[in-house]
């Protein structure tokens, strides 16, 4: 008898669990995911300091992952980087094209439950990777990048490569403003 007490307890819990669904449900092929939210960070932003500056160009694409068959709302755009009055890196000539085109050097989605925080990946390209972002939106004229971070994971030397780098020289927890 005792350890039926203690046995139903348990199966009590597991059956919850199982029954449990979860608040999201997960998209099928030929779903279109759409993100109202991410409006606010399209367009140019703009920070500078010092001879130093930093431009990004926001634009708000419905996309088409292939692999999964299945539409989203993401956000894409370019980058330039000056240092020292000095053009370091710049993709902002770019900034007509589309995601297709694979000239966009920053991919971005909405943060589930964070309606005012976008985060995605930056080409850095005179590094040769990509560098995971979180910017948040401040108000209608000024959002931070709040985070620029090394991508997890095993990086591999290509033959005539150069060797992965793991500093980010691109400006970080910085105010850009609206343009």
């Amino acid at each position: 008898m005792k350890n039926m007490l203690k046995i139903i307890p348990i199966f009590i819990v597991t059956l919850f669990m199982f029954n449990c669904k979860a608040q999201d449900s997960i998209p099928n092929p030929g779903d279109n995911i759409l993100d109202n939210n991410i409006n606010k960070f399209v367009g140019t932003w703009y920070w500078a300091d010092n001879g130093n500056s930093f431009k990004i160009i926001l634009k708000k694409e419905n996309i088409l992952f292939t692999s999964a068959n299945i539409r989203a709302d993401r956000l894409i755009g370019f980058h330039q980087f000056i240092q020292n009055n000095i053009i370091i890196e710049d993709a902002t000539q770019y900034s007509n094209t589309n995601y297709t085109d694979k000239k966009s050097t920053i991919l971005g989605a909405g943060v589930k439950n964070e309606a005012n925080l976008i985060s995605g990946s930056i080409r850095h390209l005179t590094k040769n990777k990509s560098v995971h972002f979180e910017i948040q939106y401040i108000d209608p004229t000024h959002i931070k990048l709040t985070e620029l971070k090394n991508t997890p994971g095993i990086k591999v030397n290509l033959p005539g490569k150069p060797p992965y780098d793991r500093s980010i020289s691109l400006p970080q927890d910085i105010i850009l403003t609206k343009q």
